[in-house]
Parts: C-alpha cells; sequence; structure tokens
C-alpha cells in the first residue's frame, strides 16, 4: 500500500512517539562540525558501538529514536517534525539537522595508525532509497567516540558505489581536527558520479590522530532542514514531501551548528502509516 492523499495522511497518523533530546557536544565542539545523536545521553535508548572492522548491521533493536515498524503490507511516512538546537551563551546556534537512518556501522579502527585498515562490511539491510541493499543514497561518516588527541588527520575511504562497481575512492570533506569531541561526525565525500556505498573495503588516516575512539557509520539522509536559532524549525507532510521511513530503520540526528556552544538538541517526530 502507498499513501496517496492527504487524507489518507491523516488517517494513518499516529500521536506522537518520537521525542528525542540529547547533549550536543558543549562548548567544545567545532564551529561547522557535524555532530551525532548516537550514543549520547537523553531521552531514547543509547546506541551503543561495534568493536570489530567489519561491522554489524543496525535495526531499530539497537537504540536510536523511536520508531514502530509498519504493519500488514502498510508503509511508515515521516509526517511531521520539529526540531531546535539550544544554546548555552548569546551565541545563536543555528545550522542543518538531518535525520538519518544508521544501517552499519564498524569499530577495532587503530587511530595511529596510517596504513589501509581492511574491511569486509556486511550487505546492508534492504533500506537504501529503493528500498534494496545496493546501497543507493546511503552515505559514510567518520564517528568520534572518545576525544580524540592531537593530529589534522584527512581520511580516504575504498568503497563499492550503488552500481556495484569497486575501488571508489572517497576522502573527507574536511580533515580531522585535533580534539575532537565525542560526537563529532565527519562527512565522506564520494567518487564524482557515485549516489551511494554498497560496502566499505578499506580506510586510511593520513596521520596519527594519537589518541581517541572512532568508527565508520554507513547511514541514509531522510530529511534534512535548518534552524535558524531563534525557535524550532517545523516540517508538515507537504514541506517534508512524506519520506518513507523502511521497517528497521535505526534513526538517529546528525546536526551541524554555526556555534561551539551548543546547549542541548530537542525534536519530536510523527509518523503516518498506509
Amino acid at each position: 500500500m502507498a499513501i496517496t492523499t492527504l487524507d489518507e495522511v491523516v488517517s494513518g497518523m499516529m500521536p506522537v512517539v518520537g521525542y528525542s533530546y540529547f547533549s550536543n557536544g558543549s562548548s567544545g565542539t567545532n564551529i561547522g562540525h557535524y555532530n551525532s545523536s548516537w550514543g549520547r545521553t537523553g531521552i531514547n535508548p543509547v546506541g551503543t558501538w561495534d568493536a570489530t572492522l567489519n561491522g554489524v548491521t543496525l535495526t531499530s533493536a539497537n537504540g536510536g529514536i523511536y520508531f514502530a515498524n509498519a504493519a500488514g503490507g502498510d508503509t511508515a511516512y515521516l509526517a511531521r517534525m520539529n526540531s531546535t538546537m539550544g544554546r548555552q551563551s548569546a551565541a545563536m546556534a543555528h545550522g542543518v539537522h538531518l535525520l538519518c537512518d544508521r544501517l552499519w556501522h564498524n569499530g577495532g579502527i587503530t587511530i595511529t595508525s596510517t596504513s589501509a585498515q581492511n574491511i569486509t562490511s556486511p550487505t546492508w539491510p534492504a533500506r537504501d532509497i529503493n528500498g534494496a541493499t545496493a546501497g543507493d543514497g546511503v552515505l559514510i561518516g567518520v564517528e568520534v567516540e572518545v576525544t580524540t588527541g592531537a593530529g589534522t588527520p584527512t581520511f580516504t575511504m575504498s568503497y563499492t558505489n550503488s552500481d556495484g562497481t569497486s575501488g571508489r575512492s572517497a576522502n573527507g570533506v574536511i580533515a580531522g581536527t585535533a580534539t575532537s569531541v565525542g560526537g563529532t561526525f565527519y562527512l565522506m565525500g564520494l567518487q564524482a558520479g557515485d549516489t551511494g556505498v554498497q560496502s566499505v573495503q578499506s580506510f586510511t588516516l593520513s596521520a596519527t590522530w594519537t589518541s581517541g575512539t572512532i568508527h565508520l557509520v554507513a547511514f541514509r539522509p531522510i530529511l534534512c532542514t535548518g534552524n535558524p536559532g531563534l525557535g524550532p524549525s517545523y516540517v508538515d507532510p507537504i514541506s517534508g514531501c512524506l519520506p518513507k521511513i523502511h521497517n528497521g530503520s535505526t534513526l538517529f540526528w546528525v546536526c551541524q551548528a554555526q556555534s561551539t556552544a551548543l546547549g542541548q538538541h530537542v525534536g519530536e517526530l510523527q509518523y503516518t502509516y498506509g
């Protein structure tokens, strides 16, 4: 089934259940950097990480923002979203909020090594843009769990794209910075023409990061919105275009702010089924 009218949106809408709250990096966050809600204390179950290079695939049972699977042949959609980022000083914490589905993550990365670290990632869950495993629309981020030490490494990743072409090369959009706090989330830029990642083969740091713990994360952005800094960002079924949320989705936030004093992030989600 699929929702095709506003009446069907309303009839399938559930009460607001996707509440989220997390502390977003405090004053240690670097201006312009993205920050992940995964593993942060808040209302939702705290997500945990894996400790192996090959990593594990994820479902909503692994933590993150509450989401109930569609049943009986129905499809779940994001009907409404409120999202706001607080502040700890007069500096406005305006920026970008990405609601994402977390498909896979790994661990066991040696943060002091400058050699290629080989990875055999498993088949993604069938949650790419098309509800398939090819990885169309799936991106990769470098997520900091434990604050890094000195060093400003660049990132390189070998991967297979969503068309099944191997030997592709991704580079970090920005270089790593010293003392990147827990939650910092670096985006990997894909090779020209690619629209997603099907699997990961290796990851390389150009220089030691001295200390800390990092992970790779395969994720699919579901919705992107901005925060003006003085109030919440609001999305409804029309302005949000009613994106599908596949069963098993592991929802988390990736937020980018133009301030080092982020305070807390607060959001709520409302789903509709039909």
